[in-house]
């Protein structure tokens, strides 16, 4: 994969599911449209394909694993976003006896 400003980006693993030719790109959408089986769920499909790259992405990139504790996870508002364990926000003063006292479903940013 290359970015736009042309440096090199190695996978670790390919997104084979995604990877269509562009003369295949109608019969893609049908059968995405075709993984719905009503009106309520019409994007469906092509919702489950984004959270499974969007999952896969961030393997790759940064660990999430405290947002994903069982003590955590009523934590967090939306259970897809979760802060990169390297710089997330960590409570202080907290009863460290109970699980997950620290956790808050925040990161630092720049």
């Amino acid at each position: 994969m290359v970015e736009r400003s042309g440096a090199v980006v190695h996978l670790k693993q390919p997104f084979n599911a995604t990877r269509i030719n562009a003369a295949n790109i109608e019969t893609r959408v049908r059968e995405l449209n075709k993984m719905a089986d009503n009106t309520e769920k019409a994007k469906q499909g092509f919702w489950e394909e984004f959270e499974m790259l969007q999952q896969q992405e961030c393997k790759l990139l940064y660990p999430r694993k405290e947002g994903q504790r069982l003590e955590n996870k009523c934590k967090n508002r939306y259970k897809n976003i979760l802060p990169f364990d390297t710089t997330r926000v960590t409570l202080r003063d907290t009863d460290e006896s109970i699980p997950g006292s620290d956790y808050i479903n925040a990161n630092y940013i720049k």
